[in-house]
């Protein structure tokens, strides 16, 4: 699978906020892109915690061996966070994170499956974070 973070767009009332065009290619499926603001990768973000948290747990309580660490997300920036600089070196840190989960034991979980836009019902029978439609507005 690769994902490629790319065009950010203003979007909502009078472009309130940005939005990043991530770019989806599966190996047995056709291309795709979802529309993901900010704070839908720091939701993504939290729930992939959630589950290193749980992994450690049951690998301490196992003794195998520890979930690998999670790659750093952007940090939040709240007033001149819609500069040409800005957007575009956060659109290139957000793609290095998009990329470094494609790599990791987390590209098969289902919540950064959801947020990619692929079909987690039909790949594991359930779950996935609600990122409210492909679009995510």
């Amino acid at each position: 699978m690769e994902s490629r973070a790319a065009s950010p767009q203003a979007q909502g009332e009078d472009g309130a906020f940005m939005a990043y065009m991530i770019s989806v290619k599966l190996r047995d499926q056709l291309p795709h892109q979802v529309y993901r603001r900010y704070k839908f990768f720091a939701k993504l973000h939290l729930q992939l915690q959630k589950l290193q948290a749980k992994q450690a747990t049951t690998a301490a309580a196992d003794g195998g061996e520890p979930p690998s660490p999670l790659p750093p997300l952007p940090g939040k920036k709240l007033f001149g966070s819609s500069s040409k600089a800005f957007v575009n070196k956060r659109r290139l840190a957000l793609q290095f994170y998009l990329q470094e989960l494609g790599r990791s034991m987390y590209a098969s979980a289902p919540d950064y499956l959801s947020f990619l836009g692929v079909e987690v019902d039909m790949l594991s029978g359930g779950g996935g974070f609600d990122w409210t439609t492909r679009t995510g507005k």
